[in-house]
């Protein structure tokens, strides 16, 4: 039987008959996650029914175009509710996982800059795989530091694609799908580095994704409030801090601060800051039209500058967007103006930045993805398991249950039955005991069957599984204020571990191991072992491996460490140095800004007084100017009778007093009266008569000339009425000539004073 219909019939029965007696866990109290335990990286009933429909990708195929059994790998299918529970061996572990996410990056993803034409194959083979890988984790409740790897690399390898496959169609790469994923992928992430540290573990690359996570949602005013959860030492990581600042610069508008972060990022952190390069350019144009231009003209702005300063790649892409945005442009300028343009990011195209984001990928796109060099590539190097004989019949035993393997890294077969292994490391043994089913008694033999060797192979892998899952605890809990890395760990629970086992203990548990093979069936026999390892790991190893761990460690960092401790104390004392020069300059800060304070304080009193001064200056000018003028003025008045040069307007004045009266004719009574009239001069004639005898009065006020006249008038006049009233005019001459001078002397004083307030000559 060597048609694939036929084999897929076969295995779509077989499963059939799993499920059907297949126990159903209904208490979600009690229920426990499925473990996998297929080996390949496809399972063989998806590659059966793949080949036979003709469902495989071109990255599926060999050299001679024919399909790659050894290149297949799970594809993502979507659950629905025709689908039933999928079934152990279509499950793939966690080794299994890593080992399949090492092949694609070793083989597959870089491909893409061997043959750019196959970008959509290319894209859809990868997220489709990691998607699966993904979907694995999840279904078998997996949270440990290998799934947290893998699901690190998957975020990568979509961080990637947001940058890079931009300007591909919607048919061959969606930007919105990519990011749903991209969501998705680091949420789980923070998930797993939430459980991981409750349990005392922590990712040595949770600031890296923290990062990512917050510039990803970059405009998200609430993203604030998520950074504060963080642990400190995460939260003051230099990939979250960037986030932040750039986050700033965003909200802020701050389009030159951006851009210079941008151009400092890692290549993985300007992809995803690429998205915001359109949103941030459109920002830049509104404020250099508010900053630069007035109305109604245009600003001349340097192209190169604006290319530079915005992060464009060439001139060419500086026109395309000015173009779109309604902005003018030579080959020199751009013409700023205060027009209306384009405000919404919907028409403009997004395009590849070699400069800012291409540049920067200075390893293979595998490399990135990965985080690190890439693994040794696992590619052909594990048997592919089949249910089939040579002949084409199924093996007897492809109709029994799937059991669940313990497989190392490097381990691609399940060991059960006869094939005794120790067990991978980091897994507990009690954990292993407690889903630990014995085989059928077809496939173990009894008491006196059992060989020296496997009761030797047994304990030892018993007592190191306890022994490592114990020391592992104590060391993690005694290193977990240190900076000291996983490699160290493992050093130190491996020489943990093998001074234990000098001591004695592997001798006592062999020796109960050969006691209870020789008693009991191989069912009690596993109960037995079971509990009396547990008893004797909870009454004595606890308390040996405690003190064994003081004496190595101690040792261990004596010796061998000295370069680790440097690079520890280096660490805490750069930590250290920081905070002490943060102290020091927010201390000098202080007394620089007091001390500027002060300055201006003192500037500005300096200032107010000057200009009390040039005020002072002013207004005695005025006083003095008013005060000679009035002095004149009054001068002219005093002296205007008896003065020389004024005795001609009184003589002149006296002669026009003097002149005859004219007569008029009235009629009184019919009859015929002549009366006469005194003619008084007016100002226009004592004008005139003043020119006549070279006295100028032009410079006398209104009010004075009406005194003069009227003083011109009563003089002479030896009435009793006019001699009062000459000298009441006389009385309110002095009383104004005193209440001046009194005002003139109390404003000088006034000015003096403050003058020499002020030490002015």
């Amino acid at each position: 039987m060597s048609g694939f219909s036929e084999k897929l019939r076969l295995l779509q029965e077989r499963d059939k008959n799993l499920r059907e007696s297949r126990h159903r866990q209904t208490d979600i109290e009690t229920a426990k996650a499925v473990k996998g335990t297929c080996l390949d990286m496809c399972p063989e009933i998806e590659r059966f029914f793949r080949e036979e429909t003709n469902q495989l990708s071109p990255l599926e195929m060999g050299s001679d175009g024919r399909p790659d059994s050894h290149a297949m790998v799970k594809e993502y299918r979507r659950a629905g509710a025709d689908q039933s529970e999928p079934l152990p061996h279509e499950m793939r572990p966690g080794p299994v996982l890593q080992r399949t996410m090492d092949y694609l990056l070793c083989n597959i993803i870089d491909r893409i800059t061997i043959n750019p034409g196959m970008a959509g194959d290319w894209f859809d083979f990868l997220w489709s795989r990691t998607r699966a890988i993904r979907k694995d984790i999840t279904q078998q409740h997996l949270c440990d530091r290998s799934s947290v790897d893998l699901m690190e690399k998957c975020t990568r390898f979509h961080v990637y694609c947001s940058g890079t496959m931009i300007e591909e169609d919607l048919s061959i790469f969606d930007p919105k799908i990519n990011d749903e994923n991209m969501r998705k992928c680091i949420q789980s992430l923070k998930d797993f580095y939430h459980d991981l540290h409750l349990k005392g573990e922590v990712c040595p690359n949770e600031s890296e994704f923290r990062g990512y996570d917050i510039l990803l949602n970059l405009a998200d005013s609430d993203i604030l409030r998520e950074v504060a959860k963080l642990r400190k030492q995460v939260r003051e990581s230099k990939p979250v801090q960037d986030a932040i600042t750039a986050h700033f610069a965003l909200i802020s508008g701050n389009y030159v601060r951006f851009f210079t972060l941008v151009s400092r990022a890692s290549f993985l952190s300007s992809c995803l800051l690429h998205r915001y390069f359109n949103r941030v350019r459109l920002q830049a144009i509104r404020l250099m039209r508010k900053s630069f231009t007035v109305p109604n003209q245009t600003e001349l702005y340097p192209i190169h500058d604006f290319c530079r300063l915005l992060g464009f790649d060439d001139m060419k892409q500086v026109q395309s967007f000015c173009i779109i945005v309604g902005v003018n442009f030579d080959a020199s300028f751009v013409h700023l103006t205060r027009e209306k343009f384009v405000e919404t990011t919907t028409s403009l195209p997004n395009s590849r930045s070699k400069i800012l984001v291409d540049s920067k990928l200075t390893t293979s796109i595998g490399e990135a993805v990965n985080g690190s060099p890439l693994p040794e590539n696992p590619y052909k190097k594990f048997p592919l398991h089949t249910s089939f004989q040579e002949n084409g019949n199924l093996k007897q035993d492809a109709l029994l249950p799937p059991v669940s393997p313990q497989i190392s890294d490097n381990q691609s077969q399940p060991f059960f039955g006869k094939d005794i292994k120790p067990f991978a490391k980091g897994f507990s043994f009690l954990d292993g005991m407690s889903s630990f089913k014995p085989p059928p008694p077809t496939h173990v033999e009894v008491k006196k069957e059992v060989t020296e060797e496997q009761i030797e192979s047994l304990s030892t892998s018993h007592v190191q599984e306890m022994i490592e899952s114990e020391v592992s605890s104590c060391v993690n809990q005694f290193f977990n204020e240190a900076y000291v890395e996983e490699r160290t760990k493992q050093e130190v629970i491996s020489l943990v571990s093998d001074k234990v086992l000098t001591i004695g203990i592997q001798t006592v548990l062999t020796s109960v191991l050969k006691s209870v093979v020789e008693e009991e069936t191989a069912i009690k026999r596993s109960m037995q072992l079971r509990a009396l390892i547990k008893k004797c790991s909870e009454e004595n190893v606890e308390d040996m491996i405690d003190n064994v761990i003081l004496d190595v460690c101690s040792e261990f960092i004596e010796e061998d460490f000295e370069s680790r401790l440097t690079k520890v104390t280096y660490l805490i004392g750069g930590q250290m140095f920081r905070e002490a020069c943060q102290a020091v300059l927010k201390q000098v800060a202080t007394e620089t800004y007091s001390v500027g304070i002060q300055a201006r304080d003192a500037l500005v009193e300096s200032m107010v007084q000057e200009k009390r001064k040039r005020v002072a200056r002013k207004y005695l000018d005025k006083w003095l100017h008013v005060y000679h003028e009035r002095k004149r003025l009054q001068h002219i008045k005093d002296t205007f009778p008896a003065s020389s040069f004024v005795s001609g307007v009184t003589i002149k004045c006296q002669l026009i007093t003097d002149k005859p009266k004219t007569k008029t004719h009235q009629n009184v009574n019919g009859k015929r009266k002549s009366t006469e009239r005194s003619h008084v001069p007016n100002k226009k004639a004592i004008k005139e008569e003043s020119k006549t005898h070279g006295v100028m009065v032009r410079g006398i006020a209104t009010d004075g000339v009406n005194a003069v006249l009227e003083k011109i008038a009563l003089h002479g006049k030896t009435d009793h009425q006019s001699q009062v009233k000459l000298l009441e005019m006389k009385i309110k001459e002095e009383q104004e000539k005193e209440e001046l001078n009194k005002g003139i002397t109390t404003c000088l004083a006034k000015s003096m004073a403050l003058l020499e307030s002020h030490d002015l000559n």
